[in-house]
């Protein structure tokens, strides 16, 4: 049902699943844990916010089912979901942004992540602007193997719908590749460098020629 067509049907299939990891409480939820990762990671992007909204909480809310035997093959599925959750903190949906918000603080305890307590106060208190810049940081250091993965998954969301999720791509791309070039000149070929610059650099190119209602 998560694939249907019609937002309610998805909304109402996400309200189950809810229910019953509810219900399942300390049994888990076993290996479909893996299949509803992958299953959410589309919605996160839904043209409708409330489904994006409930999505990223259900992701969220899916984790607290996942015992130790099947957290492996989650997190490489969550791996997936993480620069999308990062780029909607931009979202034009407040109640995604709070979603994010509160799904990004719980993947970086299900994760393991370094400097939690710095995170939840920037998700707290940081304005949109500082917030990107700081939880980015955060993303790449804790996943700096994954980093190149990353930037190319970002290179999508310069055609984003949204103004402010493009502006955040580019940016995201931009300080990543500023601050970590170095593990990028060993890890991805000069093609893909290029990619990425000329992703990152059409997009402001882009921005420069709009006027300033279009901006």
């Amino acid at each position: 049902m998560f694939c249907a067509t019609d937002a309610r049907t998805v909304l109402e299939a996400m309200t189950e699943a809810a229910d019953v990891i509810y219900l399942l409480a300390g049994e888990g939820l076993g290996s479909i844990s893996q299949d509803m990762a992958a299953s959410l990671r589309p919605l996160i992007d839904h043209e409708r916010g409330s489904v994006r909204s409930a999505a990223i909480s259900l992701l969220g809310t899916m984790l607290s089912g996942v015992k130790d035997p099947d957290k492996a093959a989650v997190q490489q599925e969550l791996t997936s979901c993480l620069l999308p959750l990062l780029l909607h903190l931009a979202d034009e949906e407040q109640s995604v942004i709070l979603s994010c918000k509160v799904t990004l603080f719980r993947c970086a305890v299900f994760l393991g992540w370094a400097n939690r307590k710095s995170l939840f106060c920037s998700l707290a208190w940081d304005g949109s602007s500082q917030l990107l810049l700081c939880v980015g940081k955060c993303l790449m250091e804790n996943n700096e193997r994954n980093i190149p993965r990353l930037l190319f998954q970002a290179l999508k969301y310069l055609e984003s719908s949204q103004p402010s999720i493009r502006h955040s791509a580019a940016l995201f791309i931009g300080e990543t590749i500023h601050h970590f070039v170095y593990l990028l000149a060993e890890t991805v070929s000069a093609d893909g460098i290029f990619r990425l610059c000329e992703g990152y650099l059409g997009r402001h190119h882009h921005k420069a020629n709009m006027d300033p209602v279009q901006q």
